[in-house]
């Protein structure tokens, strides 16, 4: 944790200024062999591009999120923010960003997922953020309490821009390795439904890897994901440099803003169409499939209930059809009022993993998941986001993502096995699934 590195004696300094500069992936190349982070997404009104660590907080096991909350309201509590004239005490809210492995006790899985064993966050030293009010820079530091001065100091060190232009990057012309083949595939699949027809299980959510033996560069695959998925939450973190775990996925975790607090339940899944008529037609079988409205109502039932402890006046919205460029979902979006006590990551952490991403009952599917699935899930599925020291933040599930180690990019996608599931119709849900990053990568023309 944080005082381990840093000494009880030492805080946070911060400042912000006014930043002319709104390009936040241009921001992310000023980082220079320094950790990164990113958000953004159309569906929010703020965004952010960030680089280096004046502090990193990390947990294991399962108080992860107490262990890292307690110990981020210390730093929040001590932390000196300043800003300059004209900017508002809202903009200039230094905050974390990172994230955590799917499973609590993640398996060790080669070097692609080294460094990402346990939830990671790090409050950067210079964080862009881009919001209604205009764009703003927040420098922070670690120092004695007496340094006043360290965070202005830090922003004089702030790194130069780069002049040469953003390197585009070819497919490799080495295939792809998949860790599950159709056959394993189908058994899985097979297995999983059998278990539902005796009851052992609901719903089980299977994924799927691909592994190209080539690095990857993260912000011109963030370039083209901002270019063809504006509605998703886009997200880079790489908390050391060439190790990134990066992707759009279109599933909010959750999100809180005061007291008000936005998730979604996000399942049941069919392709876009290529005219107007054929997609109406299609995503009306979507909305009428049984299957897929059953699927949906359970990650529905199970959101509302693990939320409405913590929630006042908790409301579930219409049912409707959430349209990304090659993939359309149901969607129901859930909101409530916080209750006193209800932080961010107390709501991150009983929602996580909701059943649109493991299944229910939860332990029998977390176990079946470990059983059939030849590689760790890492990160992929698991909360990714921010949190500031009021309380407010936003996390999504990292779905369509790749981790990289800079030797090897990693893709995972999933689908929902149900009573009813066919092994073909979920396989062409996950060859869907993985184009938006074979896309990103470089790997597959744009449709």
């Amino acid at each position: 944790m944080a005082a381990d590195l840093y000494g009880s004696e030492r805080v946070i300094f911060s400042h912000t200024v006014p930043w002319q500069q709104s390009n936040l992936p241009a921001f992310l190349r000023r980082a220079a062999g320094q950790p990164r982070f990113y958000w953004e997404s159309e569906r929010t009104a703020i965004s952010f591009a960030a680089f280096g660590a004046a502090a990193v907080l990390t947990a294991s096991g399962p108080d992860r999120w107490r262990r890292i909350s307690n110990e981020a309201g210390r730093l929040y509590r001590e932390a000196r923010i300043t800003q300059a004239d004209g900017v508002s005490p809202a903009a200039a809210r230094p905050r974390f960003f990172g994230g955590a492995p799917f499973s609590l006790d993640p398996e060790p899985d080669g070097a692609v997922w080294s460094g990402f064993d346990r939830a990671i966050f790090a409050l950067p030293s210079y964080l862009l953020s881009r919001t209604p009010e205009g764009c703003f820079l927040t420098v922070s530091a670690v120092a004695e309490p007496d340094h006043s001065w360290a965070a202005h100091e830090a922003l004089w060190d702030l790194p130069a821009p780069l002049d040469i232009p953003l390197l585009d990057f070819s497919p490799t012309s080495v295939p792809p390795r998949d860790f599950t083949g159709r056959d394993e595939w189908d058994r899985s699949v097979r297995e999983a439904t059998g278990r539902i027809e005796t009851r052992c299980l609901k719903k089980v959510v299977l994924a799927r890897a691909r592994e190209f033996p080539a690095g990857a560069n993260p912000v011109a695959s963030l370039a083209r994901l901002s270019a063809r998925y504006p509605d998703c939450f886009r997200f880079l973190v790489e908390p050391e440099p060439g190790r990134a775990f990066f992707g759009a996925t279109p599933e909010l975790l959750v999100s809180k803003n005061r007291r008000s607090v936005s998730t979604m339940a996000l399942a049941g899944s069919i392709r876009r169409g290529s005219t107007f008529d054929e997609d109406e037609r299609l995503a009306e079988n979507l909305a009428f499939s049984e299957k897929d409205r059953n699927e949906h109502d359970l990650v529905v039932r199970a959101v509302h209930e693990r939320l409405a402890p913590a929630l006042d006046r908790v409301r579930v919205l219409d049912r409707d059809i959430l349209r990304l460029s090659n993939i359309q979902h149901l969607c129901t979006p859930i909101t409530g009022e916080a209750r006193e006590g209800a932080g961010l990551l107390d709501l991150v952490e009983r929602l996580h993993p909701t059943p649109a991403v493991g299944g229910l009952p939860v332990t029998e599917a977390l176990a079946f998941i470990a059983s059939v699935e030849p590689v760790s899930r890492g990160w992929y599925a698991g909360p990714v986001g921010w949190f500031d020291g009021e309380g407010d933040g936003a996390f999504a599930v990292a779905l369509r993502s790749a981790v990289t180690d800079g030797a090897r990019t990693r893709l995972y996608a999933g689908a929902g096995i149900v009573a009813g599931s066919d092994p073909e119709k979920e396989w062409q849900e996950i060859e869907l699934k993985f184009r938006p990053m074979m896309e990103a990568l470089g790997c597959l023309p744009v449709e």
